[in-house]
């Protein structure tokens, strides 16, 4: 999912960001037929082309994480299913069906917390609700930051931010700035443009750029106190379905999952929840492997709406509450 989420966000030319992020003639709701629309002629050079959107499928089934589960229909067996990309944060989606509603929402606390966005646009991070504060700012460039090569990737399996900065397009404040808007906080919001960055000139990012040039941008990721992933669920299945939601474990080692506050799953002692199990009508949740994701737990849901907290026991969690959150905010 890494991969394929770079690729989506980039705004460099030719790429679906470009149309919206490029300075000739940004796209609105819809799609162009050229990538590079704005420089061509008016043969052939819809504004409104569906070919190119089949993405937005990506985005509810893979992203958010909501489908059909494989060999059903009518939607009666839904597969949720949050993302395990480390670029993201959290996602959320609904589901119009005849017999009823869908949902799946899910936000990611502690770890990494990362954001890409255009010049004009605001970058908002979050350590979560139990993440604590951000403690350090590991990547920030505003200007024209880049993926780095692979080699610049760490070998332990877990994926980095992996970005590099352009050296002839970086606002040297960028993460100086970052750092005072965000360090202490358990959330932020960094405005992408050159006032912010100290960058009030002119020719900022000017001696290499053309009409078709890279839009500026700005990526940031920063750490959270609570190094250790947790990830908070709400699902909703209508009447008439039944869904099995699998949740990536992302590395916890002795995995915890609560639904509406009870304990409904312990990695040491798989059995001793079956109680709060049966009472919060859950069905089997099951520790297994993944071709997609690796670990998983695997939890059978009927009908109805819940709530799940996934944190791993072996990690202490986030001495700060909510309130606390909100104070240092």
């Amino acid at each position: 999912h890494d991969a394929a989420l770079a690729v989506l966000s980039q705004t460099d030319y030719p790429s679906i960001g470009y149309y919206f992020a490029n300075s000739l003639e940004p796209a609105t709701a819809n799609l162009w037929e050229l990538p590079d629309a704005p420089a061509e002629g008016t043969g052939m050079n819809s504004r409104n082309h569906h070919m190119w959107s089949s993405y937005s499928a990506y985005l509810v089934k893979s992203v958010a994480g909501l489908h059909q589960q494989a060999g059903t229909h009518g939607f009666q067996r839904l597969e949720l299913r949050p993302s395990g990309a480390y670029a993201l944060s959290g996602a959320s989606v609904t589901v119009d069906l005849p017999h009823g509603t869908a949902r799946l929402s899910w936000v990611r606390s502690g770890g990494r917390q990362h954001d890409k966005v255009s010049e004009g646009e605001t970058a908002r991070l979050s350590c979560g609700p139990s993440g604590g504060r951000i403690s350090a700012v590991s990547f920030a460039s505003f200007g024209t930051p880049s993926i780095g090569s692979p080699s610049d990737l760490p070998s332990d399996g877990r994926r980095s931010d992996g970005f590099e900065t352009d050296p002839a397009c970086h606002a040297l404040r960028s993460s100086q700035a970052v750092a005072e808007a965000c360090v202490g906080r358990n959330s932020c919001e960094v405005p992408a443009t050159r006032v912010f960055f100290g960058e009030r000139g002119s020719l900022f990012c000017t001696t290499r750029r053309d009409p078709l040039a890279s839009p500026l941008r700005l990526w940031l990721t920063v750490a959270c106190e609570v190094a250790a992933d947790s990830l908070r669920v709400e699902a909703g299945v209508p009447v008439g379905s039944t869904a099995r939601l699998l949740l990536p474990l992302r590395g916890m080692a002795t995995p915890h999952l609560r639904e509406s506050g009870r304990s409904v799953y312990l990695a040491t002692d798989p059995s001793a929840s079956s109680a709060a199990r049966k009472a919060n009508r859950l069905g089997s949740v099951q520790l297994t492997e993944d071709e997609r994701t690796g670990r998983i737990l695997a939890v059978e849901l009927p009908s109805g709406l819940f709530d799940f907290d996934l944190s791993d026991a072996a990690t202490p969690r986030a001495a700060s509450s909510a309130t606390e959150a909100a104070i240092s905010v």
